[in-house]
């Protein structure tokens, strides 16, 4: 008998069909070679970042690990705020529970050593100890909404037959993949703002390669899904200024709202920027009061679906409070000036310190890098003031930029009363 499978219509119209689809493959990845170039060079600068770190060096890994262990291990959200064994051990083992939480507290490494604090010993944890409870201990993590860790958890859960080392590396890859997806995001707006230039090729590899934006990328944090979800919510926002908002655009922003809060309370900032863009939209008569009004009232209903349960039921707080750490401030005007006054250089270092200077590595980035970052944004943000200067002097506004530069001075200006409130709490 002949080869039938020649002379199948079905065979026929396969092979037309298959070569059709990988040639729109090729073109695709034609058009596209810098994003994934972009997208590739930014995940493995991350995992080459997961690997050079030792274990736990991370900002508060040690207590993200222990929640996503925990629930990992106990198949309960309810019994999930306990701090397992084991970390109680790798706490002792490293010495990371004797490290002060200031920048000048820092914890020095072999010059010859390729391991972290003691990571021989921790290799050869037993596995026992990962369900064991260590009493009179409570997990700080513990303020956050558990979106992060039960998505983490999944992670541990494939690797829970490897020793701890293993795992903690799997979910560093795991904030690799999350930071990368951030990174594509922000290639979206980019290219919106810039359109198909040079400027939004060079912006999204400055980014992608920022030295604390990738060594948190690598970290165990639920941060990493933060900047995420917030990307998502400043491309739709760029979307929305560009195109209108649209009813299904602003129930998109809404569901990205809740679904920020879901991992973090802070993402509630994103409700201050949404009321730019409707303010923005409504001077551009782009949007009328009522039409802004109703938008407002849908995205508050969204979010008081999605997440008012959290803070009904005292599962997540935005204002904690500290008894006995320090003294509690009454909040007024007046006081939050006199802070800001008597702080301001705080807040001035603050970007350079908070993660890419931490204290718990000996040396996480070298003086000179910050000196180069702290150069490079004078000279970006004395660029942007001559921009904005010369536009107005030529009668013509760049409404976009402004936008941009209003939710920016919004960002900055929530996350000092944020820090404010906190220290009145009794926060140090």
């Amino acid at each position: 008998m002949g080869d039938v499978s020649r002379s199948t219509p079905v065979a026929a119209a396969t092979t037309p069909q298959l070569r059709t689809g990988i040639e729109r493959a090729w073109d695709i990845t034609r058009a596209n070679v810098f994003l994934i170039l972009l997208l590739g060079t930014s995940f493995f600068f991350r995992v080459f970042w997961a690997v050079v770190v030792p274990a736990f060096q991370a900002p508060d890994e040690i207590a993200h690990v222990a929640y996503v262990q925990s629930l990992a291990e106990s198949d309960s959200l309810s019994s999930s705020k306990w701090i397992p064994e084991e970390i109680g051990v790798v706490e002792q083992l490293t010495g990371l529970v004797e490290v002060p939480f200031n920048p000048d507290g820092t914890q020095g490494f072999a010059a010859d050593s390729l391991n972290g604090p003691q990571e021989d010993q921790l290799d050869r944890l037993p596995a026992s100890l990962r369900t064991t409870d260590q009493v009179g201990r409570d997990n700080t993590a513990k303020q956050y909404p558990a979106t992060y860790y039960l998505l983490a958890s999944l992670v541990y859960r494939v690797l829970a037959g490897f020793n701890l080392l293993v795992i903690v590396f799997g979910l560093r890859v795991f904030s690799a993949l999350l930071s990368t997806g951030t990174m594509f995001f922000n290639y979206l707006t980019l290219r919106r703002f810039f359109g198909e230039d040079r400027l939004t090729r060079a912006s999204a590899v400055i980014i992608a390669m920022l030295p604390m934006y990738v060594y948190m990328g690598a970290a165990v944090n639920p941060d990493v899904l933060v900047w995420l979800v917030f990307s998502v919510f400043l491309y739709l926002m760029t979307r929305a200024y560009d195109d209108g908002l649209s009813p299904s655009m602003n129930l998109g922003i809404g569901a990205t709202i809740a679904a920020g809060t879901l991992v973090k309370q802070t993402f509630l900032i994103a409700l201050p920027m949404y009321a730019i863009l409707l303010a923005f939209l409504w001077c551009r008569k782009l949007l009328s009061t009522r039409q802004a009004a109703l938008s407002l009232a849908g995205v508050l209903a969204v979010l008081a679906v999605a997440d008012g349960w959290l803070y009904l039921s005292g599962i997540i707080r935005t204002s904690p409070s500290y008894p006995g750490e320090h003294e509690q401030q009454a909040r007024t005007i007046s006081g939050f000036f006199e802070h800001l006054q008597s702080r301001w250089w705080d807040y001035s270092g603050i970007y350079n310190t908070m993660w890419g200077y931490f204290g718990w590595l000996d040396t996480p980035l070298s003086p000179r890098i910050f000196a180069l970052i702290r150069t490079g944004s004078a000279i970006a943000t004395i660029g942007l003031i001559f921009y904005l200067v010369s536009s107005a002097v030529e009668r013509r506004v760049d409404h976009r930029a402004l936008f941009y530069v209003v939710i920016s001075m919004a960002y900055i200006a929530g996350w000092v009363v944020v820090n404010y409130m906190r220290i009145t709490s009794g926060e140090q």
